[in-house]
């Protein structure tokens, strides 16, 4: 294990945990997700040093989230909020660093602190009945087989 240095800025400790979570085995898709949300954060709260980050900057942080980001979509000008299940997934990459900090430096977790944001629950989607299935099937068998090579990926 090792000891952190005096001072470790959360930029240099970002890289380390991204090296980490790679090496780990994660999918570059999950990496990409934990480093997009530690950017937006590391934008958010400055370079600061990872040994004085405490429960109320988090806090701060994921309230920012909610009542004040208003993120750059790709396309349209609209300004709209994040979900709460979008700012729950936001939630979810400060705990593994935390979590992967102390390891690593013996640091205190600030997150533990911390409860999960809530988020409500899906309401359950109805199956399809017999007759809409049916249906279903009737609409392919009028339907022409489409040749392979005519499929393009965009």
């Amino acid at each position: 294990m090792n000891h952190r240095p005096q001072v470790l800025n959360f930029s240099s400790a970002l890289n380390g945990f991204l090296q980490y979570k790679l090496a780990e085995g994660l999918s570059p898709a999950t990496v990409f997700n934990y480093e997009r949300d530690l950017k937006l954060w590391l934008e958010h709260m400055g370079d600061q040093d990872i040994g004085k980050i405490t429960s109320a900057n988090l806090l701060e942080f994921l309230n920012f989230l909610r009542s004040e980001y208003v993120p750059r979509l790709i396309a349209g000008k609209e300004e709209r909020k994040l979900s709460d299940k979008t700012i729950y997934n936001f939630y979810v990459s400060p705990p593994a660093f935390f979590t992967w900090a102390g390891m690593e430096f013996e640091m205190a977790n600030p997150m533990k602190k911390i409860p999960r944001p809530r988020v409500a629950e899906d309401a359950p989607v109805e199956p399809f009945r017999r007759e809409e299935i049916e249906l279903l099937i009737k609409a392919c068998d009028g339907c022409a087989a489409v040749p392979p090579e005519s499929l393009r990926v965009f």
